[in-house]
């Protein structure tokens, strides 16, 4: 599996709700990708509330993925 390395440019907001199986929490984030004369962009998905937390995701990060 690659690394890349690109741009947070969007966050969108945390979504929560309640399962049966607890309460949960996710939120979608878009990265560009920088080092590409044609850049890739990715929405991806932090899930949990304590994941949310920990990664801390702004726009305007550089981030590896």
């Amino acid at each position: 599996m690659s690394q890349c390395i690109g741009k947070v440019i969007a966050i969108g907001e945390t979504r929560t709700g309640e399962s049966q199986r607890g309460k949960w929490a996710s939120q979608q984030w878009v990265v560009e990708e920088q080092s590409q004369q044609y850049p890739e962009v990715w929405v991806l998905e932090t899930f949990g509330q304590d994941n949310i937390d920990k990664f801390d995701v702004h726009v305007g990060d550089v981030v590896s993925v």
